[in-house]
């Protein structure tokens, strides 16, 4: 009986490290081309026009089947680096149509570039326009449903979800009538707009306990507050445990080749589940920050920046608000269940 046991626990073995081993690769044929621009800051002036792209994953039509809802995903400062491969082929598999944004490859940045030399060229203001440019350029795909439309971002495209809550942000991006029905923040900040009337629509926030970017009473009363201005906002705390803490990025991709780059178009693979590894936020419930899209202002306590580029508006909160520590995480079992939540929160 032992030596059976000892079997199936080696035979788990091996099927854990295949699919540990699976690669992700950009697939030439699904990508989509899209009219954005160089955006330079928040409040959403557009600069030089270009022509971006993404990774389109669709569902299997079979038999006619009523058409997909659709998932956008927005990176953070590291890029998508395979994460929007291998979340858009969980989500295809579900049923839901996926598309991955590739803010920095669409603007020629150097794929081995510091983030911080990335973020100069294409910041918040960029990523925006590429979110709702490419809501803009799918909503008459004939296999989507434009009523059914999602925003999810990873670190700082979750602070953007979190602010896309505010109509007066979002209403300089968008390029058709169409508007998302729902925003998921994956991992990033709890900001807080200025504005008393917000989208009714739905909001949910994931985050790790030991993340830089998490304040217990800070994002609870952000969600409070969400939620008296009409959104239908929620969060889930992974909390972990004092040895197994679970913080940024549980996501996390590298390169297949053993590099930390690798190639831009992959392969990619899931990072080794458990590793664990410092990393920093910036605390905002310190500093009382506030973004004011109806006047074009960022507060925090008894400073306000005006019209700031993205790049004055980063140094604006380093220099205004606390950096915090924290850990950043591998953790596929939380992996599976947001890609759980996130499915069902799209279907129902």
């Amino acid at each position: 009986m032992g030596r059976l046991l000892i079997l199936i626990t080696a035979m788990f073995g091996i099927i854990g490290i295949k699919a540990e081993a699976k690669n992700y690769i950009d697939d030439p044929e699904k990508r989509v081309f899209f009219t954005s621009f160089s955006g330079r800051d928040l409040w959403g002036t557009a600069g030089e026009k270009i022509q971006a792209h993404g990774y389109l994953y669709l569902p299997d039509q079979k038999n006619n089947e009523a058409k997909s809802p659709l998932v956008i995903l927005i990176s953070g400062l590291g890029g998508q680096r395979g994460r929007d491969n291998r979340m858009c082929e969980v989500l295809a598999d579900a049923g839901i149509a996926c598309f991955g944004v590739r803010t920095y490859a669409s603007r020629d940045i150097p794929h081995k570039s510091k983030w911080s030399k990335k973020f100069a060229i294409a910041g918040a203001g960029s990523r925006m326009h590429d979110a709702y440019s490419a809501l803009a350029a799918l909503s008459n795909h004939p296999n989507i449903d434009s009523k059914n439309l999602w925003f999810v971002g990873f670190s700082l495209g979750g602070f953007l979800a979190a602010l896309s809550l505010d109509p007066k942000f979002t209403e300089r991006f968008r390029a058709t009538d169409n508007d998302f029905k729902g925003y998921i923040n994956l991992y990033g900040g709890c900001p807080k707009s200025a504005n008393s009337s917000l989208k009714h629509v739905t909001y949910h926030h994931f985050i790790g306990a030991a993340d830089g970017n998490y304040d217990a009473d800070e994002c609870a009363d952000i969600i409070a507050s969400l939620t008296r201005r009409g959104v239908d906002a929620s969060m889930t705390v992974f909390e972990g445990s004092q040895w197994k803490k679970v913080g940024h990025m549980w996501d996390g991709m590298k390169a297949a080749t053993g590099d930390w780059f690798g190639k831009p178009e992959g392969p990619w693979k899931r990072g080794r589940d458990g590793s664990r590894w410092p990393s920093g936020g910036r605390g905002y419930y310190g500093c009382d920050l506030l973004f004011d899209f109806q006047n074009q202002s960022i507060s925090v306590k008894d400073q306000i920046l005006t019209i700031p580029s993205d790049n004055e508006a980063m140094e604006f909160l380093n220099d205004h608000c606390p950096s915090k520590k924290g850990v950043s995480t591998r953790d596929h079992k939380i992996t599976d269940q947001v890609d759980r939540a996130i499915i069902n929160l799209v279907k129902n």
